[in-house]
């Protein structure tokens, strides 16, 4: 007896159920009434997704006997389907290319194997909302509807589904987690909107639209692709407060003034504000997270209170504009009196302040501050512009005569201040910088033991020339780094030189 397309449809929604005891009872009735083509791709999905060995036999069994031979073909192969590791992992965006693999030049569905896969596991979504009529589009995206709240992450989407803006009631949309590129000017009919949660895209552009969100007081834009300057409309929104604008990845270090709209925003009561790479504004801190009732916006208060609350984010703009007792207690926090050592490894700064020179230090460790003005690779008129701008950056070295060990490795410095003052120091680290030459001052450290200079000339600085006669001045040095140096192309010959210059020194 032959099913009818009601019977057809109920055995569809039992083959498809993630519960395997569904499956089985759907077996089991086409065994007993015979099996319609029209559920082809249900048995293949099954075959092609199920965990359960019975199950797949059973699938396999049928699509051998009823399916043609191209479907016969794809059951040979491997295509991601996002389950599993291996040949079943993949993303949404892989996922959807494999469903149109799967199903091209066969009877099979991609709508059908797509809706499989999301009911059992939870993948295919990008699939259902970018091929498939729009009706079926919109009932999609109303089951990630909670009361008025959107939530569709991690799903490959380019850009808002056209059929979310029929739903104009929305209070909350979560779109995290996509690849996104704008925020067009239909954003305009989500007039109840109040948080817009974007992180992790691809937006590069926004429309002014989004002032017209009157009621928007959460929005999330960090983690994307926003290289030019953010357009002052986002600051216009004066109703916000939670802002957020990590990571916005850009290819200038050092970036603009923040927009005087910004300062207009006296609603703020979360900001996060902050870029990789060292780059941020000119007039305005780095802020990982500040929060306030509201948040005074003038920089140096925010940046105090973004400290107290624990960023070390701001430590840079402190250091560099802050106020002297606000630059004492941080350099109080980051020095230890029992070993007198300053650490500011791996914290960002841009400046050592004169306030240093308060502190009786020996150590000073500044590993990875990126504290050099240079970015990225240049050449020798680039460097040599560096040059008095990181000597002026960290000065007050200079003045430090109580130093025995200084740490400046992974910091990308063309140039130093005069080291001739630092008659104490016993080690110096200045390995990962970009050197044009030999600092001055550098060959009066005769009292120096241990010295790191692993990768710290610059590719464009004199790599043609001879290690400097003047480096036998340093007849204390017992073990020198010179891996990698990059002071000249003929490592063998160099470390040659240095050996006789230095005969008393371990090289490493």
């Amino acid at each position: 007896m032959s099913l009818d397309k009601e019977q057809i449809a109920k055995l569809s929604v039992l083959l498809l159920s993630p519960e395997d005891s569904n499956t089985q009872i759907a077996f089991e009735i086409l065994q007993q009434q015979g099996f319609p083509k029209e559920l082809i791709t249900e048995v293949f999905a099954i075959y092609k997704i199920t965990k359960h060995p019975e199950l797949k036999a059973k699938a396999e069994a049928i699509l051998k006997e009823h399916g043609s031979k191209e479907v016969n073909f794809v059951m040979t192969k491997k295509y991601a389907l996002g389950e599993g590791k291996g040949h079943m992992g993949g993303t949404e965006k892989t996922i959807m290319k494999n469903i149109i693999q799967y199903t091209q030049y066969n009877e099979l569905d991609g709508s059908k194997l797509a809706t499989a896969l999301y009911k059992k596991f939870g993948y295919g979504a990008t699939y259902l909302l970018t091929n498939t009529p729009p009706e079926e589009r919109k009932e999609m995206l109303r089951t990630f509807i909670s009361g008025t709240t959107f939530r569709l992450n991690g799903k490959a989407l380019t850009k808002f589904p056209s059929e979310l803006f029929e739903f104009t009631d929305l209070t909350v949309i979560d779109l995290s987690d996509n690849k996104i590129t704008s925020i067009t000017k239909q954003i305009e009919v989500f007039t109840h909107l109040k948080e817009l949660h974007l992180n992790k895209n691809k937006i590069a552009g926004i429309h002014k639209n989004i002032t017209k969100l009157k009621h928007l007081e959460v929005l999330d834009l960090s983690r994307n692709n926003y290289s030019k300057e953010l357009p002052t409309h986002i600051f216009e929104c004066h109703q916000l407060r939670r802002l957020s604008l990590i990571g916005l990845r850009s290819s200038s270090r050092v970036a603009e003034e923040l927009p005087l709209e910004f300062f207009n925003m006296k609603n703020l009561k979360e900001l996060s504000l902050s870029f990789p790479f060292g780059r941020t504004y000119s007039n305005f801190p780095q802020i990982s997270k500040v929060i306030g009732n509201p948040i005074d916006l003038d920089p140096l208060k925010i940046a105090d209170a973004a400290y107290d609350q624990g960023d070390k984010g701001v430590i840079a703009h402190i250091l560099k504009f802050g106020k002297p007792e606000s630059i004492r207690k941080v350099l109080k926090d980051y020095y230890n009196t029992s070993t007198k050592t300053m650490d500011f490894s791996n914290i960002y700064l841009e400046h050592l302040p004169v306030e240093l020179k308060e502190f009786n230090i020996q150590y000073l460790n500044l590993s990875r501050s990126k504290i050099g003005a240079r970015y990225g690779q240049g050449n020798l008129k680039d460097e040599k512009r560096f040059q008095p701008m990181d000597r002026e950056r960290i000065a007050v070295i200079n003045e430090l005569t109580n130093l025995k060990g200084l740490n400046l490795e992974y910091n990308l410095l063309s140039d130093l201040p005069d080291l001739s003052n630092l008659k104490s120091l016993r080690v110096l680290n200045l390995s990962g910088n970009s050197f044009i030459d030999f600092p001055t001052g550098f060959f009066s450290l005769s009292d120096l033991e241990e010295l790191y200079m692993a990768s710290s000339f610059s590719p464009v600085s004199s790599s043609k020339k001879e290690i400097p006669s003047e480096i036998s001045n340093l007849r204390g040095l017992k073990k020198m780094n010179v891996f990698r140096m990059s002071y000249r192309s003929d490592r063998d010959k160099t470390l040659e030189r240095l050996k006789t210059l230095l005969p008393g020194c371990e090289f490493v």
